[in-house]
């Protein structure tokens, strides 16, 4: 099992933000993106999973950085989680 935590920062445009679906970021196809690739292909390392997922993310012309935490659950019996952080800037 893995968690997946996404920080994005995101443009902010110019005059006021109408208050419309297709004038932010969609985090459902982020959500759906980063589900594809956790469910795909074994990766051997969560590192190698992050940088695919900031990929992801900073497909989005809008979004300018990209944090990306991913962490094993259930690896140690000592420990909550094991896990790495990544920040991608476009």
């Amino acid at each position: 099992r893995v968690r997946i935590n996404l920080d994005l920062a995101v443009e902010d445009p110019p005059g006021p933000l109408p208050d419309q679906l297709d004038a932010v970021v969609c985090y459902d196809r982020i959500a759906d993106a980063v589900r594809r690739l956790a469910a795909g292909e074994h990766v051997q390392l969560i590192e190698t999973l992050a940088a695919r997922i900031a990929q992801v993310a900073l497909a989005d012309p809008r979004i300018l950085r990209a944090l990306v935490q991913v962490e094993k659950l259930d690896v140690y019996p000592d420990a909550g989680s094991a896990g790495i952080a990544i920040e991608r800037v476009r």
